[in-house]
Formats: structure tokens, sequence, C-alpha cells
């Protein structure tokens, strides 16, 4: 099968999705088909080759032109952009033949629309504006996959779908890729980490769609723990240069700073190393409506592959995947709660051994390549 991917998103970039959407391909490659990647040309800091960046192979990336103007007039800015790249993008598959053309952009698959090319898309949070583009979209789909019951759940209320026209596919991880890692004790002296601390973790940005992921809190928290147990260590990566300032400021406040470490963007297999660097992993997401019902973050697989112990925010999209068998989860936005619970973990190997061991255990199922032959099954018909 020939599949034409299209998404509008910046290759390589520095957010979660573009991992996806590269693994995924990768995925699709795997199994035997031909993919063709399409994204827009936009400027680029980041220099390095795409399959180099992201650790795949095996297909082409098609960039398109469009108008680069994120960042620009505001939204007016960013409609132009996308719209352009719709545009752009729907030219080059109507020029070009696939078995299944499969997006993850809302106005390529409006235009699609009335052209009559069948199409798959894929929904990654729940859509509330530009109704009137989703209802089209929706109705003219070949096929539509989310990532969690919830958001299919919520597509199903709003926009009066049947249930069994929506795939629950969630996010995937490259288990072998972590099996692959070095030993921790041996990461950790590749990466400058102490190697007799119990070093918590937080792998990602401090902000999703405007909203906060809790990792000030998680670093007010910490400032508690580490005043009780001095062999914690503090490991944030993934911050972005306007948010390393004031994070480096709290933790000297608390006077840890000696005992953390803060990491601006790393490419995904560097990731991958602090993740199992560390003894701990925390996801301290706050209790909004997105976290709590349409959430499926990447990061969610990696830490159950990482071979660490994992705390989390107890909210029902984490209970998707997450429960008290393979996971720590304590009330949202509880500072006390969270601060115990670092505590009780910390003290308690056996604890963390058996939680992460069971994680892993139960992340098997979420790998990419299982994601990617659920999706084919259900094109196919």
């Amino acid at each position: 099968m020939k599949i034409i991917y299209t998404v509008n998103a910046r290759i390589p970039g520095r957010k979660a999705h573009t991992i996806q959407v590269m693994c995924m391909c990768d995925a699709f490659v795997k199994a035997g088909h031909t993919v063709e990647l399409v994204v827009p040309q936009r400027k680029n800091p980041i220099k390095t080759k795409p399959h180099k960046y992201y650790g795949t192979q095996g297909f082409d990336i098609r960039y398109t032109w469009t108008l680069d103007t994120v960042g620009k007039w505001g939204g007016i800015g960013l409609l132009l952009q996308e719209i352009s790249f719709a545009w752009a993008a729907l030219w080059y598959t109507k020029r070009h033949n696939a078995d299944c053309y499969y997006t993850r952009d809302m106005w390529w698959a409006y235009l699609a629309s009335y052209t009559g090319i069948p199409y798959t898309i894929e929904i990654h949070d729940a859509p509330k504006k530009r109704r009137f583009a989703y209802r089209r979209v929706f109705r003219h789909a070949q096929h539509i996959v989310t990532t969690t019951k919830l958001k299919r759940a919520y597509m199903v209320r709003e926009y009066g779908l049947a249930e069994d026209s929506i795939l629950v596919a969630p996010n995937g991880v490259d288990v072998g890729a972590f099996r692959a890692l070095p030993p921790r004790d041996v990461l950790r002296k590749e990466l400058g980490l102490p190697a007799d601390a119990c070093i918590i973790g937080h792998v990602g940005k401090c902000t999703t769609f405007g909203q906060g992921k809790g990792v000030d809190e998680l670093v007010e928290a910490f400032g508690g723990v580490h005043a009780r147990d001095q062999r914690t260590h503090l490991l944030l990566v993934g911050v972005e240069d306007k948010e390393h300032d004031r994070l480096a400021a709290q933790l000297e406040a608390d006077n840890a700073s000696t005992r953390a470490k803060i990491v601006g963007h790393v490419p995904h297999a560097q990731a991958m190393r602090y993740m199992k660097a560390c003894d701990i992993l925390v996801m301290n997401y706050p209790d909004t409506e997105h976290y709590r019902y349409y959430m499926f973050p990447l990061k969610l697989c990696e830490y159950m592959a990482s071979g660490a112990a994992i705390i989390s925010t107890d909210l029902p999209s984490v209970r998707e995947v997450l429960s008290e068998r393979n996971a720590l989860l304590v009330p949202p936005q509880d500072q006390a709660a969270l601060e115990d619970t670092l505590l009780d973990t910390v003290a308690n190997t056996t604890l963390c051994a058996s939680l992460a061991g069971q994680a892993s255990r139960d992340v098997r199922k979420f790998d990419w390549n299982s994601r990617a032959a659920l999706i084919i099954r259900a094109v196919s018909k």
C-alpha cells in the first residue's frame, strides 16, 4: 500500500507531535508499506537531517511551499500559514496517486472533502473551534482515528458521529529502543548525573496550548523533598530558554540548585537516555478540561518503557493507561500529596521496582508497530 501522509508540522521540530508522526511513518514502512510524508517548507533552526534526528528511515519527506507567517500578525499569520499549506499539499496530493491519504491537518481535509479524495483523518484534541469545517471533514472522511476513548466520546456527543466510525488507536513507543540503551549507571556517567542519587525527572516542555504542565509545582515540591532527603536530585529536560531562569531561581530559593539539573531541548534519542537514567518520572498535570479529558502525552508510554517508577496526577485521561498497579496517582494540584508521594517513593526502592516492572510489562501493547497494524487494518476495509 502507498500512503501519502499530510501534516502541517515543521520537520524536524521541537514539538512532541513531530515524534509521533515520524514514528508512525517509520512503523508503516516496517509493515511493508510505502510512505510519502508531506510537510511545509519553513525556516528551521534545527539543521540535522530529519531521519538522523528522529532515528527513522525508509520513507520520503516532501516539503511543499507555504507562507511562513507563524508568529507574525498573531492569529492571522497562523491562519495564512495553515491555509497556504493546505492548498499546496492538496495540489501535491492531486498529482500523486496513493492507496491511502492520511492526515492530521484539518484544513487539508476540509479542502480535500470537495475533491472526492478518500482521506483518513487522525484527531489529537477535542475539536471545538471551526466546527463548521470539522463537521464537513468528519462527514466526508473515509476513516477517523483518535488516541483515546474520551476523545471519541466527545466527537460522538458533539458531532453526532457513530461510535463505531471512530477508531481508537492509542499513542505508542519503541520499546526495543529503550531496551537497547545502556544500563542506568552507564547513562548517568555519560550524562553527567550523580551516580548515587535518587533522580526525580520530568521530560518535556513546561506548557502546552498555553497551559502549564505542573512543572513549577514539581520544582516547589522538590524543594520540600530535598530538605527532608538529601539523596534526591531533580532532572528537568526540555525546558525552553525563556523558562530556564525562572525555574533556576526557584531552585536557588529552596536551597536545592546544587541538587538539580536543567537541560534544554534535546533530540528525541537523547531525551530517552535521560528518561532511563531516572529512578522516578513525574507527570504533574493540573486539573483542566484538556488534561482531564483529552490528552494522551507521548511521554506517558515512554515513561512506562524507561524502567523508572511513575508518579502522575490522577485524571480520567491518565486512567486509560495507568492504574495503581503500574504507577502512583496523586490528586491534581495537591502539593502536599505530591511531596509526600515523592518522599515515600524515594524511601521505598522495592515499590519503585515493582511499579516500574509492571509498567514495562503493560506498555508492550502500546508499540508503534501494533498501532500501525491496527490503522492499516481499518483503512484497508
